[in-house]
């Protein structure tokens, strides 16, 4: 275990393995992370600049997960000028990430088909920043490392 492991696991964080996703020239252009939403597995991309973890609309029944229209005051934006078309979960979730956990977690949902279509995985959501802060989190890219505070 490195240092900074050590340093961590101290401070009562958990380490979670990321998983590149490489591009032609064999650099990471993203990290996939495993997670768990509702008790039920996913495979994830880790997306620090999104607001919001977001679910495959398409995998609402797989999370066990009734999908409702969010208040129309709700307006979400991507990397384009268009706004999303965005569902929320109707029940907050629970989550969890290696030993992380989090019970009434609010959630949402749109279609990632286009994300789907770009990376040849079946990917189940990102993982934003919502849960990113309510983490603590630290990512270490160095090592291929997320660090996550456990609550005790």
């Amino acid at each position: 275990m490195d240092k900074l492991n050590r340093f961590f696991k101290k401070k009562g964080y958990v380490a979670v393995k990321l998983h590149p996703l490489m591009q032609a020239g064999g650099e990471p252009v993203h990290y996939l992370i495993k997670a768990r939403i509702n008790g039920r597995k996913g495979l994830f991309l880790l997306d620090t600049g999104a607001t919001h973890t977001m679910l495959d609309v398409q995998k609402a029944g797989k999370f066990g997960i009734k999908v409702e229209k969010p208040d129309e005051d709700m307006l979400f934006v991507g990397a384009s000028e268009d706004a999303l078309d965005v569902h929320m979960a109707g029940e907050p979730v629970r989550i969890r990430i290696k030993d992380w956990k989090q019970k009434g977690f609010p959630l949402f949902l749109m279609d990632l088909t286009h994300v789907n279509e770009l990376i040849p995985l079946d990917l189940d959501g990102i993982i934003g920043t919502d849960v990113l802060l309510a983490a603590k989190a630290v990512v270490d890219y160095g090592n291929g490392k997320l660090y996550l505070k456990t609550k005790k």
